[in-house]
């Protein structure tokens, strides 16, 4: 079966020109400027967390704020997430916790931070946390022991 002439010419001029596309890429994508670098993130729950010894009991308030919040959220944050955290306010005075409204507290964790137009850095919880471990964590955040 013969092939049209007009197919052959697109073939071959597809194949001949091919190569010099595939190297027009290469030096496009080094002129592409550098995107600075997202600090690493940690992975969760491939380890138990460093829990102080002043913290309560698994599954309080304060054991739960320790393993799920305290990386972002303590003063100061951990080092790997002290960049990714500049500018936010840590939410371990009782004073400011109690300042804010208690349900979108819960939404924020619950549902994450692009869920009450805040930063989509803050991740949802619902999947990891039950109701009942947010409000702990939410009684230890405005002063309630353990």
């Amino acid at each position: 079966m013969m092939l049209p002439m007009k197919l052959i010419g697109r073939k071959m001029c597809f194949w001949l020109t091919l190569p010099s596309l595939l190297l027009a890429g290469c030096s496009f994508q080094e002129r592409l400027p550098k995107l600075p670098e997202m600090p690493k993130m940690p992975k969760f729950g491939t380890s138990e967390p460093e829990i102080p010894a002043h913290v309560g009991p698994v599954g309080s308030g304060s054991y739960l704020f320790y393993a799920h919040c305290s990386k972002c959220h303590n003063d100061p944050p951990a080092e790997v997430f002290a960049e990714l955290m500049e500018g936010v306010p840590t939410i371990t005075d009782p004073r400011r916790v109690q300042s804010l409204d208690q349900e979108w507290l819960y939404r924020i964790i619950a549902e994450g931070g692009v869920a009450v137009g805040k930063r989509s850095s803050m991740p949802s919880y619902k999947d990891v946390l039950t109701e009942g471990d947010i409000r702990r964590i939410i009684s230890y955040l405005n002063g309630n022991p353990a």
